[in-house]
């Protein structure tokens, strides 16, 4: 099985698979092939049109823009335009995120030590943030500083003790089962 039955939304063969989930045997595709040479190659589609979603990107979010006003102001109610609407935000933000990609894997090409220890840590600081979030948000809560003050030290905040923590985590010999 490829990722084509995905294309074309047919469950796969029962002879021959014993799912009859394609969002998997896509996984399973991506997994053996690995995402460097099917969708993130630096030489690959994606990096050679990041032009071409970029720009459909600006266009599909105009687009979307002007049917969400008018499904906000024009036609409340209307569920035509209502559906519309969620169909225009969910391609806009699909055109979006292939857009950074794009960008992404056509420029940036350096390493940094810095995004690699956020990119190694990322799941912890998932599993951790919580935590952090919530108690930072609460301790600010009273305070006399602007909104904008408050979510930026609770942001912060939330990010470099997550952070830390994770890292800390995965130095702990018991720490490196989630890796």
């Amino acid at each position: 099985m490829s990722s084509a039955t995905v294309l074309v939304h047919q469950p796969p063969k029962k002879e021959k698979c014993r799912s009859s989930n394609p969002s998997l045997l896509y996984g399973i595709d991506l997994g053996v092939y690995g995402l460097e040479r099917i969708l993130f190659a630096r030489a690959g589609n994606l990096a050679r049109r990041w032009w071409l979603w970029c720009g459909a990107s600006l266009i599909v979010f105009g687009v979307a823009t002007d049917i969400g006003v008018a499904a906000l102001t024009n036609h409340v109610g209307s569920p035509l335009w209502e559906i519309a609407g969620d169909a225009a935000f969910v391609l806009s933000c699909a055109a979006s995120s292939f857009a950074f990609l794009a960008l992404f894997v056509r420029f940036a090409r350096m390493q940094n030590p810095v995004c690699d220890s956020f990119s190694e840590n990322a799941c912890g600081i998932y599993l951790v943030h919580y935590a952090f979030v919530s108690w930072l948000q609460l301790s600010v809560l009273n305070t006399h500083l602007s909104t904008i003050a408050k979510g930026s030290l609770a942001f912060l905040g939330a990010s470099l003790l997550s952070w830390g923590t994770a890292e800390i985590l995965r130095r702990i010999p018991l720490g490196r089962i989630a890796q």
